[in-house]
């Protein structure tokens, strides 16, 4: 029997989680949301998928969960390994074979921009595990009626204490974790490539 030409880890169901989460813009004001955890950690807004739901809206539903706040998905100009859409003609910008696996620029694709993966101290079977995190782009679905975070309830701030649009300095400043500052990092050079002009 043959073996992989490539290194794989195989992980059962019961041996890794999958997230999904979005860095939240305010797109006119250069802004991303922040927020604030009850345990004094700052973050981006992100948690599992349900069975059933898909990415997309799985990063929507922990937007609106943990911020109280309506998005939606940015399309961005950027490259992926994913290939195009069946059927797709061929763009000169595409290296040939459509089915080969390399990476590709398509212009206003609404794919996660980046994909993490947390190793787990314990799983379900009882040792390791994985979480797997997709990374979206996101804007507020309507900025000029941004409620404040002051008028939620207790149940809608989920486990968070305070949520604020920041500019993107003070974003990367405030994050606790560099993963985080890694994430919207890519983030804001992928809308600023799309959004803002080269």
């Amino acid at each position: 029997m043959a073996a992989s030409r490539s290194e794989t880890e195989l992980y059962t169901s019961d041996d890794f989680v999958e997230s999904a989460g979005a860095v939240l813009f305010r797109v006119a004001a250069r802004e991303i949301l922040v927020l604030h955890s009850r345990v004094g950690e700052y973050v981006l807004a992100k948690g599992r998928r349900n069975c059933g739901e898909s990415r997309r809206a799985a990063a929507q539903r922990e937007v609106a969960e943990e911020s109280g706040l309506a998005c939606r998905l940015l399309p961005l100009d950027m490259s992926t390994r994913a290939p195009p859409p069946e059927p797709a003609p061929i763009s000169p910008l595409d290296p040939g074979d459509h089915h080969a696996d390399v990476s590709r620029s398509y212009a206003g694709v609404c794919e996660p921009f980046a994909m993490q993966i947390r190793r787990l101290g314990n799983s379900g079977s009882g040792g390791g595990g994985v979480k797997i995190i997709w990374w979206f782009a996101a804007a507020v679905a309507d900025e000029d009626k941004v409620p404040t975070f002051d008028a939620m309830t207790p149940a809608e701030r989920e486990r968070f204490d305070a949520v604020a649009f920041v500019g993107f300095d003070e974003a990367l400043e405030r994050l606790t974790f560099e993963q985080d500052r890694e994430v919207v990092r890519r983030a804001i050079a992928l809308v600023g490539g799309t959004y803002y002009g080269k």
